[in-house]
């Protein structure tokens, strides 16, 4: 009762809370700089299976925990993963220290890491999504103004 509207990748449940998606982004691989695979353009993630994985803890975002551990099954492996943490930005220092790779949604490129290298996956569909999450019944004209500018500028055309 305290949020009157948010970005999130995980949708709440157990509210009365309606969603849109409103951004759709692929995964991409992190390796650190000094990697083999860092000098090629893309990554089979069939190419990965081999390879240790630093990810989030699953009780940190578990859909998106689950759509990396699904990545991984397309590419014939279950991750063999040595390192967990909180946040994606001690997951890129650990990647960045040789600890293992790690499956991030594209967006999180932009934080141009020194150190490493963010390479797309060749054959990879799932796509990680940003979506608009807002109480209808609570809404005050300011959030509600707010709601319709997000809504008419995304490409998506999917409530929840």
């Amino acid at each position: 009762g305290l949020i009157d509207v948010a970005f999130t990748r995980e949708i709440p449940s157990g509210r009365r809370i309606r969603t849109q998606v409103i951004q759709r982004e692929p995964f991409v691989v992190v390796l650190p700089d000094s990697h083999q695979l860092a000098s090629e353009p893309s990554v089979s993630v069939a190419g990965l299976a081999a390879e240790p994985f630093v990810l989030f803890r699953r009780a940190i975002a578990p859909a998106l925990h689950h759509q990396i551990i699904g990545i991984c099954a397309t590419g014939g492996f279950a991750p063999r993963i040595v390192q967990e943490a909180d946040e994606w930005h001690t997951i890129f220092a650990f990647v960045r220290s040789g600890c293992g790779i790690t499956l991030p949604p594209a967006s999180l490129c932009r934080l141009n890491w020194p150190g490493l290298s963010f390479r797309s996956l060749t054959d990879v569909a799932a796509h990680a999504t940003i979506s608009l999450c807002w109480i209808p019944d609570r809404l005050s004209p300011a959030v509600s103004t707010f709601v319709d500018f997000i809504r008419s500028r995304t490409h998506e055309n999917r409530d929840s």
